[in-house]
This record gives structure tokens, sequence and C-alpha cells, in this order.
């Protein structure tokens, strides 16, 4: 058994060292054959869903549990609303958007994260095209270690940035340092892109995908961005302004602005200042108050004092 809920189970077998998923009900009668790569059990409301990957595509769908396709094969990733939303989560092209269950685009697919409707609203993160630019104009590679990922016969590379040329791939004769150095230089790498493309669009949808992963890594949370709101239609209602943000609690929601935390509400106002230096700024449970953590010396996570939604505040020293 491998993941489940209430009426059916993720089951996984293996076949010559390679795992397949299928589904079972709860009585242990077959309802998706195992012979996927990767299946994800879903709820909305009180109907469940598959999302799961087409192997000659390489891309996620969604069934219903007539195993009916409700979503096309077009995606990186499903998320579905267990809430009665209609509100699905999805990866295409290496950008999060949101569509409903007739596949119409609610957020178009631009963005860094969205996430769970709360109270009609959602926090969305966005990386602004300019810091794009800025990166990809970079000589500088930060972080080379997803290069240990491109396998077929391009490069071997391993996550201590030791990288070792294949004598199979179009630029030949670089030492580790020469390789790392050329990789750097943007028309190198374009052209390195270009010549090399049927095997790395295996991995990288495109070139800036590509470099990006060289000069960042391919963790995208290392990009600057900013975080706004979006409401269930679709539509921006406060600003990609903020540094972080939380889900709408009591139609107030905290923020972080200029490494400072405060609370807004749902037009954008500030209700707390925006003031305080601390690690979080959380809700507390059944009351009108903020608590405020900071991180202590042995780096763990200590509540400093609390705010009201009026502003007043209660530390220690008061």
């Amino acid at each position: 058994m491998y993941e489940s809920n209430e009426k059916y189970i993720l089951v996984k077998k293996w076949y010559d060292d390679v795992a397949y998923y299928g589904v079972v009900d709860i009585r242990g009668f077959e309802v998706i054959p195992t012979r996927y790569d990767y299946i994800s059990l879903q709820k909305h409301g009180n109907d469940y869903y598959f999302a799961i990957k087409d192997k000659y595509k390489n891309k996620i769908g969604l069934l219903n549990s007539y195993r009916n396709v409700v979503i096309p094969f077009e995606y990186d990733m499903i998320r579905v609303s267990n809430n009665n939303d209609d509100w699905i989560i999805v990866d295409k092209d290496d950008k999060r958007g949101v569509i409903d269950f007739n596949n119409n685009i609610i957020i178009p697919f631009e963005y860094f994260s969205v996430g769970s409707l709360s109270e009609k609203l959602a926090v969305v993160k966005y990386v602004a095209p300019d810091s794009i630019a800025k990166i990809l104009s970079s000589n500088a590679i930060k972080d080379a270690s997803f290069i240990g990922k491109i396998h077929n016969g391009l490069l071997i590379g391993d996550y201590d940035l030791t990288i070792t040329s294949n004598p199979n791939y179009t630029y030949k004769g670089y030492s580790n340092l020469e390789l790392l150095n050329a990789l750097s230089d943007t028309l190198f790498r374009r052209n390195y892109y270009e010549l090399n493309s049927e095997f790395l669009g295996t991995y990288f949808p495109n070139y800036e995908a590509f470099s990006l992963s060289l000069i960042v890594g391919h963790n995208w949370s290392t990009l600057p961005k900013k975080v706004g709101y979006f409401n269930d239609s679709g539509e921006q209602v406060i600003d990609f302004i903020y540094d972080d943000a939380k889900s709408f609690e009591n139609g107030l929601a905290p923020v972080k602005f200029n490494n400072m935390w405060g609370v807004i509400n749902k037009k954008g106002e500030v209700v707390i200042p925006i003031k305080y230096e601390a690690t979080k700024l959380w809700k507390v449970e059944y009351y009108d108050l903020y608590g405020i953590k900071k991180r202590s010396e042995k780096g763990k996570r200590i509540t400093v004092g609390f705010v009201d939604v009026n502003g007043v505040e209660y530390f220690e020293n008061n």
C-alpha cells in the first residue's frame, strides 16, 4: 500500500526495478491498472479523482471515479481543491496557473506559485520578467549541481559540482573548469543548447529553462519574486508588492514588506502596521491576536509577543 483515502488505495508494483502505480478500491477491486509512472489520489467535495501521467505524452491528466478524462493530458502537475471551489492548480512549462473543471484558464500559466483559495482569495507569487532577464545575462554560475540530472550522453555530473565531459557530446576536449567557464558564457550556453536540443529538450522546455538551471540551479526559490492576491474569478485584487504573504482568515492576512511583517484586509489596507521584524507573524486560533516569532540564539523560533487587530501590543516587558 502506498497512499489511500476513505474510498481508494494507491498501490505500487515493481517490474524490472521500475515502480508502477495503480488504484484499487477499499474492497481490493482494481480501478486503475498498475502500469502508470505516476498517480495521485485527489478529492473535490464528495467526488474522487485520479491525476495520472501518460507515459507517451509525459503529461498529467485528470480522471474521475468513472475513469472518464476530465482534464486532458497536458500538464506537469494537477492539484484539485479539496473544497467545492472550482479551482484546480496546475503546472505547465515550468510555470503555475489555475483552471476550472472545464479546462478553462482562470489564472494564466505565468506564476511561481499559486495557493489554495481561502475566503475566495489566493496567495500568488510572481517572478518579474526583468529579474529573469538580469539573471540570464549574468556570466556567473551560482549552482551548477543540476547539471548532474542531464543524463542521455551529454554531461556526467555530480552534485558536488564535479563535471566530467562525455566523449559523445558536441563540445569535446574541455576540462571540468573549462567546461564550467564555457557554460557561464551566454553565447556558448545558447549554442550548446541549440546543438544538443534533441537531448536537452527532454529535461528543459526551452533555452531559458536550461540556462536558469545552470545559473541559479533548479531551485526557483532563489529567484527574486513578489507576492499578491487573486480572487476566485482570476482577477488580481492586491498587487505584487509583498515579499511574503499568508492566506486570509476572518478577512485579514499577514504580509511581509522590506523584512517587516504586518496585517492587511481584503482591500489591501494596512490594519496592523507593517513594522514587526520577525521570522513569522501568525494568527492565534480562536482569538483576534497575531503571534510574533523570532529566532533565538540557538536558532529556534520563539514567541516574543502578540498584537491584536487594533494594533495593541502584548509583550513580556509590557
